[in-house]
């Protein structure tokens, strides 16, 4: 597959985002079971986010003192959260790699060299105070030379069902914050 087509399997009628995240490309491992225990992991990380980036009640609806110290608390572990997730950043060993994400697959630069129908295993922090890595098994779908690596084209397999389904999800809302990043003038 060219690296036109790769483009137009993974991001022709998705909606896709772009952000600098931590990642890497590996192996993936050998075992036959392991490709649908890491998406139902993968599918788990990113429920449980958005369970917690979800949950977080508007100001206006809030009313009574317990709703107040709940807000505190959810407060106190987003800066507990926030904190070990930038110490952790500071051990990260992966660098932080420019993507285009979609739920369907990944377009980035990276230093590894790979052929088209490898499957690799790519690693990244789906949320800077997240201190967890997703682990995304891939195909490689297309290559061309860019930079000091190459661009790679990472279809996420298998496709479909409820990994795709928290992965829109994710990056729904990743856009939205994006979105509301720029209309108050701030960077994303």
């Amino acid at each position: 597959m060219d690296h036109r087509a790769a483009e137009d399997a993974l991001f022709g009628d998705a909606l896709a985002c772009e952000v600098s995240l931590p990642a890497s490309l590996i192996p993936l491992p050998a075992r036959p079971e392991a490709v649908a225990q890491l998406c139902e992991a993968a599918e788990t990380l990113l429920t449980g986010l958005a369970h917690v980036e979800d949950s977080h009640p508007d100001e206006k609806d809030q009313h009574g003192p317990l709703e107040v110290a709940l807000q505190r608390v959810e407060a106190k572990l987003d800066l507990v959260m926030g904190l070990l997730g930038s110490i952790l950043a500071r051990e990260e060993s992966a660098p932080s790699h420019h993507l285009r994400w979609s739920r369907l697959g990944v377009s980035v630069v990276m230093p590894d060299a790979v052929a088209p129908g490898d499957l690799r295993l790519l690693r990244l922090r789906p949320a800077h105070w997240l201190p967890q890595h997703l682990e995304l098994p891939v195909r490689v779908l297309a290559t061309v030379p860019e930079g000091n690596g190459q661009r790679l084209w990472l279809a996420i397999e298998p496709a479909g069902g409820p990994l795709e389904a928290a992965l829109e999800r994710h990056l729904f809302r990743l856009h939205r914050r994006e979105i509301a990043a720029r209309q108050h003038g701030r960077p994303t």
